[in-house]
């Protein structure tokens, strides 16, 4: 299994900043989030978010060689079918990410 995870022991209802890799060789990447990790597997709640999008690989110089542009960014909660699902919304605040430093994605829980 390729996907990576991102832990929340305790949500809260202010700012967290999550910074996660995308997989620069294909086009989507997938995570598993968790709400009440450290929680028994009963508590435990995890949503799969796919981040989808187009690559395209741009020569900086012979010293760096090619970073990655990622175009088109979408993504997908899976619809675990109960209703258990705890991230609740997302926004895409920008569709092209070129720079790492700056956030493109919103995710509401």
């Amino acid at each position: 299994d390729d996907s990576g995870t991102a832990v929340f022991a305790t949500p809260t209802a202010n700012d967290t900043l999550v910074r996660i890799p995308l997989n620069t060789e294909a086009t989507f990447s997938e995570f598993q989030f968790i709400v009440n990790s450290t929680d028994t597997a009963d508590e435990r709640n995890i949503d799969i978010v796919t981040f989808n999008y187009t690559r395209e690989d741009v020569y900086i110089n012979r010293a760096c060689a090619f970073r990655v542009t990622y175009n088109d960014l979408n993504l997908n909660v899976e619809d675990d079918g109960a209703n258990t699902n705890w991230i609740l919304d997302a926004n895409i605040l920008k569709t092209t990410i070129e720079d790492e430093t700056e956030a493109h994605i919103t995710i509401f829980h």
